[in-house]
């Protein structure tokens, strides 16, 4: 495998010149940033299981859990409270919030760790009929895609303006 040279030329002033161009290119860049942005994640459901089971989901991911947000078009029995439980492999956490009205928003702001299941269940169970669900969930970007996202991108912007040569000529060698 060829070494990836940066001075290219024959005499030491196309060296040079190689050089100044290859900083004045990097110069270029150092004030511009890369963000790679990951959209948010919303997980829906509809109905109710007989057991109160509003919504369950396992949830492959890190990040968290934002809001959640609560559709109900009959109450058979009031108050209703939904449980909403994030379970992992070592545990888990529970938020518990009364709905009120048509439609419900709480911000829940849960820390999701990977893997877990998010379930909501309304309590009673049979107090609420046509619901829907509504989680808007953000996934942790990886630092490590990021890195490789950026160097490849560099890497890509530098073979494009011809800064790189592969293979060092016979006579760069000779020198």
């Amino acid at each position: 495998m060829a070494a990836i040279q940066f001075v290219t030329g024959r005499s030491n002033t196309e060296k040079f010149d190689a050089v100044e161009k290859a900083l004045r290119s990097f110069s270029r860049r150092l004030f511009k940033t890369t963000v790679l942005m990951t959209p948010p994640v919303p997980l829906f459901s509809d109905g109710i299981d007989p057991d109160g089971t509003l919504f369950r989901r396992l949830i492959p991911f890190k990040g968290r859990i934002d809001r959640v947000a609560i559709f109900v078009g009959k109450y058979i029995t009031r108050p209703v409270v939904i449980d909403l439980q994030l379970m992992d492999a070592v545990g888990g956490s529970t938020i518990t919030f009364p709905l009120v009205g048509m439609i419900t928003v709480k911000e829940v702001n849960m820390p999701i760790s990977q893997p877990c299941i998010l379930q909501a269940k309304a309590l009673p169970a049979d107090s609420i009929q046509e619901v829907m669900f509504a989680a808007l969930t953000f996934p942790e970007s990886d630092r490590i895609a990021k890195e490789h996202y950026v160097i490849d991108a560099l890497l890509q912007n530098f073979e494009s303006n011809e800064l790189i040569e592969t293979t060092p000529s016979e006579e760069a060698l000779s020198e």
